[in-house]
């Protein structure tokens, strides 16, 4: 309540070996805050929480007509595993993530900041499993060509997977969505309306085997926050991708040319969505040297690169 903010004055500073918050558990707390004229201010907030790093800091000045909130917040290596343990889906999807939230909003109510907000959002994750089951909600009949009768496994190795938004005004916009695993690469766009809490995705699955494209079938999702909906895409490319040199091509294609870059980066997705971003930003810029035999089909040109790329970018 804003009247609350304007109450009283004070300091505090805080160290906590755990916290119990709702059922949660945080360890290692330390943050330092203060309200003065109704402003408050979290100066640093740190700890740990699902064998990650929690980093930020936050800010509600409650002595404007609409409260103004800033926050800034970093979480590093959270354990996926721990996460769901605790709202028990154990097993269902293991790895680490990295997460960043920056925004800006004004409003008398969550609900009306989430409406005007501004900023921009992050998530990578890291090598991981899956449960496969998820995997062929997303290109079912793909899966069951590559792993017949089931003997691909309950579980599927992540690669990699990045999530970007970035906000205005309320809408957040995707500028970069793309998950791979050893068989199949998936992209994704679209943007999420926080004032009507509507969502307009799409996601689109692509095999590594081109011979298997046909057997895709690209995803809308819409509905809204708290009831969503899936259905089978009407449309033959992604719309509202930002950013992204994948709208019309297979999503493995930019991993592979990554790969025969040889880049260094860390997290193979992470260094695909640059490249794409660079490429858009600056499309003047001279193409990479091929070699001179080049299959004529570009998709074959990609289905071939892929195998010896992403083996040695992800290993065999």
């Amino acid at each position: 309540p804003r009247d609350g903010l304007k109450a009283a004055n004070f300091s505090l500073k805080f160290l906590g070996q755990k916290l119990l918050l709702q059922g949660l558990t945080i360890s290692d707390v330390s943050t330092s805050a203060s309200i003065k004229g109704g402003n408050l201010t979290v100066d640093t907030l740190q700890a740990q929480a699902f064998g990650g790093k929690l980093a930020g800091k936050l800010s509600l000045d409650g002595s404007k007509a609409k409260p103004v909130l800033v926050t800034d917040l970093d979480i590093a290596k959270l354990d996926l595993n721990q996460l769901m343990t605790q709202f028990g889906e154990k097993g269902l999807v293991e790895g680490m993530v990295d997460l960043s939230v920056n925004a800006k909003g004004a409003g008398r109510s969550v609900r009306e900041i989430m409406a005007g907000l501004n900023g921009d959002t992050e998530l990578v994750m890291h090598r991981g499993k899956i449960a496969s089951k998820y995997v062929e909600l997303l290109a079912a009949d793909v899966v069951k060509v590559l792993m017949p009768g089931g003997k691909g496994g309950d579980e599927t190795k992540v690669n990699c997977l990045v999530n970007r938004y970035d906000i205005k005004n309320g809408i957040a916009k995707s500028t970069g969505l793309l998950f791979d695993t050893k068989r199949i690469s998936v992209a994704g766009g679209g943007q999420i309306d926080l004032r009507q809490e509507k969502l307009d995705l799409q996601i689109k699955p692509r095999p590594k085997d081109a011979s298997l494209v046909s057997l895709s079938v690209d995803l809308d999702i819409g509905g809204t926050l708290a009831s969503p909906s899936v259905k089978p895409s009407t449309a033959s490319v992604l719309k509202g991708v930002a950013g992204l040199a994948l709208v019309a091509v297979n999503p493995v294609a930019i991993l592979a040319v990554t790969a025969s870059a040889g880049s260094d980066d860390k997290n193979p997705c992470v260094a695909a969505l640059d490249k794409a971003g660079q490429k858009k930003a600056n499309p003047g810029a001279p193409a990479p040297q091929q070699k001179e035999e080049k299959p004529s089909n570009p998709v074959d040109a990609v289905t071939k690169g892929v195998g010896g790329a992403l083996q040695s970018l992800f290993g065999k």
